[in-house]
């Protein structure tokens, strides 16, 4: 055999495998970045099936939660002042240091909000101020707690000696709404 035939069938040999390694390597780049899309494709896939499973779960939980809480929601509508009878609930806060013989400065710190469409819980701050002794706050605390309607009391501020001669109580809180 010549060797320039031989060294003709060899480099030809070697720049036809170049070539096929060339277009082999260019599809396993293609077949790659369809891979790693596909990858990614299918790991964002399972993270919203994962959303969705929690978001169902969170779903079956809040229904059973409304179906546990249903039978009470007359009582709690109840409760609930409507805006327009807020003046009546006063007049109970109020009315309620009568039978203990307080008397009380009532007021309003705050106004009474929107109804526009879903905010969450509505109610209006007040502060009632009173002398009295210890043992007349407690029973004030009981009569508001005796009220039909939800009313919240924040915090209670003292002056004197409200244990054994009585002092000034103001008591903060809020009245809740429809």
């Amino acid at each position: 055999m010549d060797p320039q035939l031989f060294h003709k069938y060899v480099f030809r040999s070697i720049a036809i495998t170049c070539v096929l390694l060339a277009g082999e390597i260019a599809s396993l780049v293609l077949l790659h970045g369809l891979i790693s899309s596909k990858t990614a494709q299918i790991i964002e896939r399972r993270a919203l099936v994962a959303s969705f499973q929690q978001e169902k779960s969170n779903f079956d939980a809040l229904q059973a939660d409304y179906l546990r809480v249903q039978p009470f929601l007359p009582t709690l509508s109840a409760a609930l002042v409507p805006p327009e009878n807020l003046h009546r609930v006063i007049a109970a806060i109020e009315n309620a240091g009568i039978p203990l013989g307080l008397s009380l400065s009532l007021k309003l710190e705050s106004q009474i909000p929107s109804a526009t469409g879903i905010e969450g819980v509505r109610y209006v701050f007040f502060s009632a101020t009173f002398d009295g002794t210890y043992a007349k706050l407690r029973e004030y605390l009981k009569a508001l707690q005796a009220l039909p309607v939800f009313v919240d009391i924040d915090s209670i501020k003292i002056g004197g000696q409200l244990i054994t001669t009585g002092g000034t109580v103001r008591v903060h809180g809020k009245i809740y709404l429809q």
